[in-house]
């Protein structure tokens, strides 16, 4: 079972406003409201998409039980803990060309309310999923994730965490299944500006070594990368279309990536499932239906299943001539194109002179990609070849 958990719901209320002018009356022309919060998206999505979940969290007054009832109208199974103090606040979304938000700080949460959070998360087994995301209420302690995880650690549940970077730092050395930053998250986790996909996947490869096994960075316009538990680097642009509402598409991609791994175990097709499915909300005013990401789906059909990886130079001289040109000798004898990657450099593996270019050093890290009809055999061969001799 799925278990999606939002210590801080809301109401969003998004407003469309084509004329915006601050201090004076404007009159909206489209609106919306709905139940909100990551963990209650995620929990959406995947009831769109027929995979069943449980969503947990906190609920307060007559907001409260308008999320609880949205919730199931959505036909989304709910164990909210209601508290007796407070409010679950209003999230206002304001469209005006440009999105303006401004978020509510939620109701107080009592220890005692903890207490019986913990006792639902003991409920969990084996093989359970569950979603952690979102941010934590002032009341809470701020390490609540991580006490979270570690209470739940011996009993081996898929922990999936998206957010912010404190929370999220404070969560990964528990081995969660997967990691979702996005770009910004991530820049900000590591304290450097990120621009590039070679960037990102350096950087999640980093994430990656502090204890999370899968990491899914979603980058906006630019799609997504994915550095699987393996080592494969999947990295992909999104579907064209026309954003017209960034809400939701990052838990979005949650759901559709977790659907689609549920369906067959394979991280590639879930990636594309939470590509597909993370773009069909930012084309849409609300979250996405399932006919939306079959749709979107078709975008992937006959893609090409670029072979990428990377590696650390073992050799204490780093890329020399003679096993640089081994390398070279050995990807003109393919016929899929191979690009060598390190941080703002690129060579093509099919000339001596740019492969040298690298000046790659020992522990440096370098990124190649394969690309081609014999791209799973050649890419095979490159990294046997680099592990044993460079």
């Amino acid at each position: 079972m799925i278990y999606t958990m939002t210590l801080n719901p809301a109401l969003d209320y998004i407003v469309k406003i084509d004329d915006f002018r601050l201090g004076e009356v404007n009159r909206s022309t489209d609106e919306v409201i709905f139940s909100g919060g990551k963990g209650l998206n995620v929990s959406m999505v995947l009831n769109n998409l027929g995979i069943p979940s449980v969503a947990l969290g906190f609920v307060a007054g007559f907001t409260g039980e308008e999320i609880e009832r949205g919730m199931q109208a959505q036909g989304c199974r709910t164990d909210f803990i209601h508290l007796d103090e407070g409010v679950s606040r209003i999230n206002l979304k304001l469209r005006t060309g440009v999105e303006t938000e401004i978020n509510g700080g939620g109701p107080l949460v009592s220890e005692f309310a903890v207490s019986e959070l913990f006792a639902k998360l003991d409920k969990l087994q084996e093989g359970d999923i569950l979603v952690i995301s979102g941010s934590v209420p002032d009341s809470l302690p701020h390490n609540i994730y991580e006490r979270i995880m570690a209470r739940l650690q011996p009993k081996q549940v898929n922990i999936v965490v998206d957010a912010g970077r404190d929370l999220l730092l404070s969560a990964v050395m528990y081995q969660p299944f997967l990691v979702k930053p996005n770009q910004q998250e991530l820049s900000q986790i590591f304290r450097t500006p990120l621009h590039t996909k070679d960037e990102v996947a350096v950087h999640a490869l980093q994430l990656q070594e502090m204890g999370g096994r899968n990491i899914l960075v979603s980058m906006a316009g630019e799609g997504a990368v994915l550095l699987t538990e393996e080592g494969r680097i999947l990295s992909s642009r999104p579907p064209e279309g026309e954003v017209v509402n960034s809400v939701g598409a990052g838990d979005s991609m949650v759901a559709g990536f977790l659907a689609g791994w549920l369906e067959n175990g394979d991280v590639q097709h879930a990636f594309r499932m939470g590509l597909a499915a993370g773009s069909a909300a930012a084309f849409s005013m609300g979250l996405p239906t399932k006919e939306d990401v079959n749709i979107l789906k078709l975008y992937f059909k006959g893609a090409k299943n670029m072979k990428e990886f990377q590696y650390t130079i073992q050799d204490s001289a780093g890329i020399h001539a003679r096993p640089a040109g081994q390398l070279v000798q050995l990807a003109g004898g393919v016929e899929s194109s191979v690009t060598i990657t390190k941080g703002d450099k690129s060579a093509d593996a099919k000339r001596i002179f740019s492969v040298m270019g690298l000046a790659a050093k020992q522990g440096e890290v370098i990124t190649v990609r394969v690309e081609g009809a014999d791209e799973a055999n050649a890419a095979a061969d490159i990294e046997a070849f680099l592990k044993e001799n460079l």
